[in-house]
């Protein structure tokens, strides 16, 4: 491995990609990645909310980073293909306090080739009964989980919260995946 030295002038720049600041108040996919200045990234409080989003992140383009801020706990649809399509080379940072749950068949998250997912202090909530995990990350798929950051109530027959398919899962922190079951 490698030791690098981050320069300051590189490393404010490098900060500021990293906390860049979306916003998509018109619901126009070349809105998303603007900054907006008075809040760091677009709060989702709701599944109207949720849905807009994720379909902007999946017409926005490659080669982006997103931050979201759950703010509400709420049901999201379930999906069996990626959840942000065939973005590539982008990332989603999904932070906050709520709880994003699944009260249909399939995962809440696909995460596919290209795409990572970070998700900090958020709850993912699958349901009993359910055919597909929580999370599913795809070869070349990077989800990370952070603070704490939890995968939890889900029960089915293949894979409980969480099913790596040749793709990448980081936990750090107090990040959880429990109270899954599979059945």
């Amino acid at each position: 491995m490698k030791n690098f030295s981050l320069q300051p002038a590189l490393y404010i720049v490098l900060a500021a990609a990293i906390f860049f600041t979306v916003g998509c108040p018109t619901g126009n996919p070349d809105d998303l990645n603007e900054p907006d200045d008075d809040v760091p990234g677009i709060s989702v409080s709701n599944v109207t909310e949720w849905n807009t989003v994720v379909n902007d992140i999946k017409n926005g383009g490659d080669s982006e980073i997103y931050t979201l801020n759950v703010t509400g706990n709420f049901n999201a649809p379930s999906t069996n293909d990626n959840i942000f399509g065939t973005a590539n080379n982008i990332t989603v940072i999904i932070q906050g306090n709520g709880t994003i749950s699944s009260t249909a068949n399939g995962s809440l998250f696909r995460v596919g080739a290209g795409q990572t997912v970070i998700l900090k202090d958020v709850t993912l909530k699958g349901h009993s009964g359910n055919d597909s995990p929580v999370v599913v990350i795809m070869p070349g798929g990077v989800f990370q989980m952070e603070g704490n950051a939890k995968v939890t109530g889900n029960t089915n027959s293949s894979a409980g919260g969480i099913y790596v398919h040749g793709g990448t899962l980081i936990m750090k922190e107090n990040a959880q995946v429990s109270g899954n079951t599979k059945s």
